[in-house]
């Protein structure tokens, strides 16, 4: 177990932890005053990986202004995020593990990369495979230089090598 962080006082988006309030799931809780004047708690790797930067006003003022949570387009952009940032997702330590990140243009903000998505060939009616998001190199992040709409086929030609049973 790594030593103790204390967050009391930091900033992380719109919330300024107040202090520590006790654990959920064995991590720490931190009490946080947002600046729309609410009051939440949240465990310290989602404040200090950017999962979480309000106590949810920011997600509802998003949401007014896209009304696209419901939307194809919207679960490709939560999956590349929890992919990345979510250590329980199952495909995390591929991905958050290996340290790929998300940029920091397209991790906050839904309509740019929507509006990304668009100019970069994504189709709104594809069938289901034949429009995927898929990083060039798998090496790199999810980035507008780095990223493509390619079917099912060429994103499963376009991985790592697998590790070979029994190799170091």
């Amino acid at each position: 177990m790594g030593a103790f962080i204390d967050l009391t006082d930091k900033r992380f988006g719109r919330l300024r932890v107040i202090g520590r309030v006790g654990t959920k799931n064995g991590h720490p809780l931190w009490k946080c005053h947002c600046d729309c004047g609410s009051i939440t708690s949240v465990v310290t790797g989602s404040l200090r990986n950017g999962l979480t930067t309000s106590c949810g006003c920011f997600d509802k003022e998003r949401r007014k202004t896209h009304g696209e949570s419901k939307s194809r387009l919207y679960y490709v952009w939560l999956g590349l995020r929890q992919r990345c940032y979510y250590p329980h997702h199952k495909d995390y330590k591929e991905y958050g593990g290996r340290g790929i990140k998300v940029c920091d243009e397209w991790l906050h903000d839904f309509t740019v990369f929507r509006d990304w998505a668009m100019a970069a060939g994504y189709d709104i009616d594809a069938p289901y495979a034949a429009c995927t998001l898929d990083r060039i190199d798998v090496n790199r992040d999810y980035s507008p230089s780095n990223c493509r709409w390619v079917d099912a086929k060429n994103q499963a030609n376009n991985r790592r090598p697998k590790k070979k049973k029994g190799a170091a």
